[in-house]
């Protein structure tokens, strides 16, 4: 009757973003996988079906967050994937509202951080810091 249950939706989408910590270590919690799957899922169900166009780009832009909190792994296949999944999620965000600064924002985050990623498997700095051999970038043998 008084038409609130997209705002009951939407405050428990809000509630399972919160509790899922995207800026928490993950270590120092025992669950915090599983509570961000939850709020995965919340956030996920709520750009389906949310009524409102500027709170579907606000869910899709906290979906997009918590793919970068993710994200932040040593293994560089997990980190390329996470990367991408967020880009997606903010990008989906400014279809339901272009004037999304937030989403603008942290789209803009992603792309850099994806240009960062290494191309290939190959040698050098694509493995990381100190294990591409030899001093810097310099040919082994030519100076320090």
């Amino acid at each position: 009757m008084l038409a609130v249950d997209d705002d009951l939706f939407y405050r428990d989408t809000l509630r399972h973003f919160y509790l899922a910590q995207p800026r928490a270590n993950k270590w120092e919690h025992t669950n915090i996988d599983a509570i961000r799957s939850e709020a995965t899922v919340a956030l996920a169900a709520y750009i389906r079906e949310g009524k409102s166009q500027a709170r579907r780009s606000q869910a899709a832009n906290l979906l997009g967050i918590i793919g970068l909190a993710l994200a932040a792994t040593d293994d560089p296949g997990q980190r390329l994937r996470f990367l991408l999944f967020a880009s997606r999620e903010f990008r989906g965000a400014l279809t339901f509202d272009q004037a999304n600064e937030d989403a603008k924002f942290n789209l803009e985050l992603a792309l850099r951080l994806l240009k960062q990623q290494p191309t290939s498997t190959g040698g050098g700095a694509a493995h990381g810091p100190g294990r591409g051999g030899g001093a810097a970038l310099a040919k082994p043998g030519s100076g320090y």
